[in-house]
């Protein structure tokens, strides 16, 4: 299991030290970068052998997944124009979580916004395909928006699309804001491709790295998923600066965990 962090390009020599195996970095701040800055970035990353395997934040709201405003073009082009950045780099796992991007007003058509996310994912997961790359549809807590907001939600929109590269991201803290954090994920083994972990600092838009008197129920939720064949990596996914300290610790704790599954079997 190989463990990443987000985290700014600032931060990078930082994860490297402390001996994190990837970084996650921001879609939307690679898509708006220019291929001089790409290619400072790619640079950047060989410089501090910390490869960039994974990306989130994938859009800014005015790509909109559903809800009024949707667009197809809109979609094709931003996926077109993030993973043509995104393939430089090396990146291979996106996930979308973007609650901006899909809140829906009141009394908007649930049938027509699980139809435009449908759509959405299919021409995301499509042009990905063109670049060997995988899409995860993300579940996000209440906190965050008002559309898919359970694992189930968010495999019934893989299932519909039917897409070999559309899987989904299971995200413990999404799950814990809706109260699924430690239900039996085995149904879903097959389509989880990538997993996110995190505590937040009084507030979900600052999210954290887990807090030490929660290590054993994130231990107890990671290890589960790991028993069920989960073989894939795993990002903490923070919003703010890296405390190198907390750093440490979790990467300390998630490699624990893999090597007790490891011993076992």
């Amino acid at each position: 299991m190989k463990i990443g962090c987000t985290a700014d390009i600032s931060e990078l020599a930082a994860l490297k030290r402390l001996g994190y195996d990837y970084v996650e970095l921001s879609g939307k701040r690679i898509s708006k970068m220019s291929k001089e800055q790409i290619r400072h970035l790619e640079n950047e990353l060989i410089d501090n052998e910390l490869p960039c395997t994974n990306i989130n934040a994938y859009c800014s709201p005015e790509i909109v997944i559903a809800g009024p405003g949707f667009d197809e073009k809109k979609v094709h082009d931003y996926a077109l124009n993030l993973m043509t950045r995104a393939a430089r780099l090396g990146v291979h796992t996106i996930s979308v979580g973007a609650p901006f991007s899909r809140r829906l007003p009141d009394g908007y058509s649930r049938e027509r916004a699980i139809a435009q996310a449908c759509r959405f994912f299919e021409i995301t997961a499509e042009t990905a395909k063109r670049f060997n790359s995988i899409i995860c549809v993300e579940a996000l807590g209440y906190c965050f928006c008002n559309f898919i907001n359970s694992i189930q939600e968010a495999d019934q929109i893989v299932r519909n699309v039917d897409i070999d590269n559309l899987g989904l991201v299971v995200d413990f803290y999404n799950m814990e804001q809706s109260q699924e954090a430690d239900i039996d994920l085995s149904p879903f083994i097959t389509k989880i491709f990538h997993v996110h972990i995190s505590d937040d600092d009084k507030d979900c838009f600052r999210r954290d790295f887990m807090k030490e008197e929660k290590f054993p129920i994130h231990r107890k939720r990671v290890e589960s998923l790991l028993k069920i064949g989960y073989c894939g990596d795993i990002s903490i996914e923070i919003d703010l600066k890296v405390d190198e300290r907390k750093a440490k610790k979790c990467l300390e704790m998630l490699r624990s965990c893999d090597h007790s599954i490891h011993n076992i079997s």
